[in-house]
């Protein structure tokens, strides 16, 4: 239960241990309980991604499942939820504090499903007793001021049951209007309160109202900026290689350690277009990446990590290259900067969108047999 509520007195995940060093740990639930306790366990809340990462491994020890396909065959089924994927750590075991990758439909079905008190087209799916273990405010005073109360895993107010997630996705259940309202976004920490006062200013307000009154100019505005979006960005002319890109154009780069990528290479086929292969260390449980990234403005769109598609543009800024590469069927967008010393090495530095960890490392050029 302490796990359950963010009680377990276990460090904050981004302070007292490192993500990082979690991801290239060979056991990452190990790694959790290793962290040093900081507070006596069921007296303090504070929010710690090794908690619910934990609770998967406890669900994966006494099934012999793990959580994914637990949520499978007893929730993703019943409610007709065919389309998702959750990672799995070097142990099998189901990511737990999140990276569960969901349509909006997906996510509208599991806030119904709460919103019918576990019930689904009549029928039991999670117990009515379960679902009010989860929303009962087992925790008053989480220091957050627009959900000072928290229940099991789900963050509480006195009307909205949300559970919030990395980057702005969002499922809020507000029993009292009927409601469930459904956002997804890759925002940085500082952004995300715009999703919430969204819903907290405009969407809540609104569903008081029996009906909403016409604003023409509005709707035309929205339509305008959705066929703006659907564009198709123009091609860019391309510079000519420089002598720097042309001289460590295919070479193998090895990294020193790092959780994403054993080695890079960036080879340059043709002048509009660059070619990014990066070997993945084992804890992604996923394929090498071949990647293409489009120099001339317009993204490349190729599978990624498990398949999933992702869009790369890219481009050099003196002895940089730079690199956007947006991980589209997940949250991760990443900015990737290779400063180049030398044709034999560059310094990488990744950043990420919603403030995932930085990653800097160093490559050097593989010496071929």
């Amino acid at each position: 239960r302490d796990v359950l509520t963010m009680r377990s007195g276990l460090g904050f995940f981004q302070q007292a241990i490192s993500q990082l060093q979690m991801f290239q740990s060979t056991d990452w639930a190990q790694y959790c309980l290793n962290v040093k306790a900081v507070r006596k366990p069921g007296l303090f809340f504070e929010y710690f991604n090794g908690n619910p990462h934990l609770l998967s491994a406890a669900i994966t020890e006494s099934t012999g499942k793990p959580a994914d396909e637990i949520a499978r065959d007893e929730i993703f089924r019943p409610v007709s939820i065919s389309d998702y994927a959750w990672p799995r750590d070097p142990q099998g075991i189901s990511w737990g504090w999140g990276d569960l990758r969901l349509s909006s439909e997906a996510m509208a079905r599991l806030g119904l499903l709460l919103l019918h008190h576990g019930r689904w087209d009549g029928k039991e799916v999670i117990s009515q007793k379960w679902i009010d273990d989860l929303t009962t405010p087992h925790v008053k005073g989480t220091g957050n001021k627009r959900f000072p109360n928290y229940g099991y895993q789900v963050w509480l107010n006195d009307s909205v049951i949300a559970f919030n997630g990395r980057g702005g996705q969002r499922i809020w259940v507000v029993p009292k209007l009927d409601l469930v309202f459904v956002t997804t976004a890759g925002a940085s920490r500082a952004k995300q309160s715009v999703v919430d006062d969204l819903l907290t200013r405009f969407v809540l307000p609104a569903a008081h109202d029996a009906e909403l009154a016409e604003n023409p100019d509005a709707t035309a505005r929205i339509r305008q900026l959705t066929e703006q979006a659907l564009q198709p960005p123009t091609p860019q002319p391309t510079p000519d290689l420089s002598d720097l890109a042309r001289s460590m154009d295919g070479i193998r780069f090895d990294m020193t350690p790092n959780p994403y990528a054993n080695s890079i290479r960036i080879s340059f086929p043709s002048r509009d277009e660059a070619r990014l292969e990066i070997e993945l260390p084992k804890i992604h449980r996923s394929p090498n990446l071949d990647l293409r990234v489009g120099l001339d403005g317009v993204p490349r769109f190729t599978p990624a990590r498990n398949g999933e598609l992702a869009a790369l543009t890219g481009k050099w800024a003196g002895n940089t290259f730079e690199i956007d590469f947006d991980e589209l069927a997940n949250i991760n967008h990443w900015k990737m900067k290779l400063a180049f010393e030398s044709a034999e090495s560059f310094k990488l530095d990744m950043t990420e969108g919603t403030e995932l960890p930085p990653v800097r490392a160093k490559g050097t050029a593989r010496k071929e047999k």
